[in-house]
């Protein structure tokens, strides 16, 4: 899967995930410099091993790419600053979908962390992480491992095991008997029970596989559904944790639940305002999470993604939210039910067939010829969720204010709303294409309206 996501990277479609930190200046006024960000890291690097890996690809792309160590590994080309301070909020706005549609270099470790500051003293820190190194729950334990509970600036090691190591560059010969084995057990297996598994689909088409299958490019068209271009707009949500628990409970389903149901209402006030002609659902790709709670073998699992996802129609067309709500948990159930009837085997197949180049020359292809743009999408929108801690962290001895988290933009979908909940807020990071969304402060305060909506509602018992 990582070396999927890493061949899914096109020159329209970059891979990256992150998050936006705001970090309060201490009582002097003073925020965090880069300086200080590459001390703590270098302080720390028994637990972010996985930051100083780079791609190594074999030639013809007949085997996977390897994480070896960057012989050169340098915290400080990679944690930046900004020269100078901005004004207005908008402001920051520009810099972070800037900052997230630059490409990084693949020669190097695929990371970078740059530092703005306001005129108020906050500093800003943008995070950006190519999704083949990591998927959100890694992300979190690499957060973990650089912030505080209390407000101590010491850069001490954590007294935790740290991630294992990177292996060296393979030698050619090592590599060669490695591809050869991938494709015999690997790739030709995989074809061969994935051509197996839509053959029986075909037959039993109301199978689960039959059902997927059938999901497939099944998204509706739509003005946030298309070619994607080489621009990218943020915007940020900031609401109580409350709403949407408030909300759950009302028919004793999950904040997951609440929080997509609340997307699904947002997007039918984001068309009506708009004028366009009412959409019967839109196809979200939810991410799930495939990461145990604990480490394996008392470490802190190294470079992997751990996740798979469910396609899940969001009820565009009632006007109730309430009605929203039960739909919504509904189509959830129905969709978890076909990816739990699947298996990881599916996904392994799969991943064994995507991750090539020949995927990568796929995708760029498609962007030039805008393809998206004249068939279904495979999905509208992506609507991922991180739990997060409901206790302050810190930062070198600076208090973590808001953790905004940001998704990436898949060939196709014009819009990825990514939600964590940190303290008594859940706060949801907006990545969108302006040419596929063409007003974001519209969609924000079709989300606002949305939520004002759901905390007036009365439920009669």
């Amino acid at each position: 899967m990582d070396a999927g996501f890493w061949y899914l990277h096109g020159k329209n479609s970059p891979m990256y995930l992150g998050a936006v930190l705001r970090v309060e200046p201490k009582v002097d006024g003073i925020g965090i410099s880069a300086e200080e960000l590459v001390e703590l890291f270098a302080a720390r690097r028994g637990r972010l091993a996985a930051l100083t890996k780079k791609v190594w690809t074999p030639r013809f792309g007949i085997g996977f790419p390897h994480w070896v160590e960057d012989d050169e590994f340098d915290f400080a080309y990679h944690i930046v600053s900004e020269p100078e301070p901005f004004d207005q909020a908008d402001e920051l706005d520009v810099i972070v979908a800037d900052f997230f549609v630059t490409h990084l270099d693949k020669d190097r470790p695929p990371w970078q962390i740059r530092l703005c500051h306001d005129t108020n003293g906050n500093t800003f820190i943008l995070v950006k992480l190519h999704h083949a190194l990591l998927d959100g729950g890694l992300g979190l334990e690499i957060l973990a491992a650089v912030v505080d509970v209390g407000t101590s600036d010491d850069l001490h090691e954590l007294s935790v095991p740290s991630m294992s190591a990177a292996t060296k560059t393979p030698n050619p010969v090592d590599i060669a008997l490695e591809s050869v084995i991938d494709l015999v057990s690997g790739r030709i297996p995989a074809f061969l029970n994935l051509k197996k598994r839509f053959s029986e689909a075909r037959n039993e088409p109301e199978g689960h596989l039959g059902a997927a299958l059938g999901s497939l490019f099944a998204g509706t068209p739509c003005e946030i559904s298309g070619a994607l271009s080489d621009q990218r707009e943020f915007r940020s949500v900031s609401f109580p944790l409350t709403v949407l628990s408030a909300h759950a409970k009302r028919i004793n389903t999950t904040i997951n639940n609440a929080l997509l149901s609340i997307i699904a209402g947002a997007m039918t006030r984001y068309f009506q305002e708009r004028g366009l002609d009412p959409i019967e659902s839109l196809l979200a790709l939810v991410p799930i999470s495939l990461r145990g709670q604990g480490s394996e073998n008392g470490e802190i699992a190294s470079s992997k993604n751990r996740l798979t996802g469910m396609l899940v129609s969001l009820p565009t067309t009632t006007q109730s939210p309430l009605e929203r709500l039960e739909m919504t948990t509904k189509a959830v159930v129905e969709s978890r039910a076909i990816v739990d009837s699947l298996g990881a085997e599916v996904l392994h197949e799969l991943g064994s067939l995507v991750a090539t180049p020949l995927i990568s020359m796929a995708v760029d292809l498609a962007s030039d010829l805008s393809l998206f743009d004249s068939i279904n999408p495979l999905f509208n929108l992506v609507v991922s969720n991180l739990s997060g801690v409901d206790f302050p962290l810190y930062l070198l001895g600076h208090r973590i204010d808001s953790i905004i988290p940001i998704g990436p933009l898949a060939e196709g979908s014009g819009l990825n709303i990514t939600a964590y909940s940190y303290l008594d807020k859940m706060e949801l990071g907006l990545l969108s294409c302006p040419r596929l969304v063409q007003d974001p402060d519209l969609l924000v305060e079709s989300i606002i309206a949305e939520l004002d909506e759901v905390e007036r509602i009365q439920v009669t018992v």
